[in-house]
């Protein structure tokens, strides 16, 4: 990846400037605003369209690009990013069990990213334990644990993180 140095206009005031500048210089993120793509929007949603992107830069995937996994992202700027998870089989869909659509337009709440996130970056342990009181039952439970187990999410109620808020959306700027 290339490092070049990015400015956003609108990232300034949030905690998390200086990691949205490192994701932007290393190529995994650009801007909100193509063509300019001077803005990042932290505040935002993240789609799960972007979420494959960010995904696919970050972890320098390729494959099954030309492919059509899903029925609904015909048209997407994001459909490549968005077949190469499913190539790389990070990704089902978001209708199961049928799983022929990926919903690139919904929100991605923060069950699903912590399953994108673990089945992407292939964490192993962490599987039996329980870090949060808010996530047992749900599909997303083990990942969601995995990824605490390595310190890579926490809570969404500091400071005790004992919620995780699997269902809470996902901003820009927490991705």
């Amino acid at each position: 990846m290339t490092t070049t140095a990015v400015n956003f206009l609108d990232t300034g005031a949030t905690v998390f400037h200086d990691d949205i500048a490192w994701l932007a210089a290393n190529g995994i993120t650009k801007g909100c605003n193509p063509p300019f793509n001077d803005e990042f929007c932290p505040d935002k949603v993240v789609t799960r369209a972007q979420m494959a992107a960010f995904l696919v830069r970050a972890l320098g995937l390729s494959g099954g690009e030309n492919a059509n996994y899903f029925s609904d992202d015909d048209g997407s700027i994001f459909e490549a990013n968005i077949n190469t998870l499913a190539y790389w089989e990070i990704t089902l869909g978001c209708n199961p069990p049928t799983n022929d659509k990926f919903c690139p337009d919904a929100a991605t709440v923060r069950a699903s990213m912590a399953s994108l996130l673990a089945l992407a970056i292939i964490l192993v342990d962490g599987l039996d334990l329980n870090f949060f009181t808010d996530d047992f039952g749900k599909v997303h439970d083990f990942n969601i644990n995995r990824l605490a187990h390595y310190g890579i999410n926490k809570g969404c109620n500091p400071p005790l993180n004992t919620l995780f808020c699997p269902d809470g959306q996902v901003t820009r700027g927490q991705m």
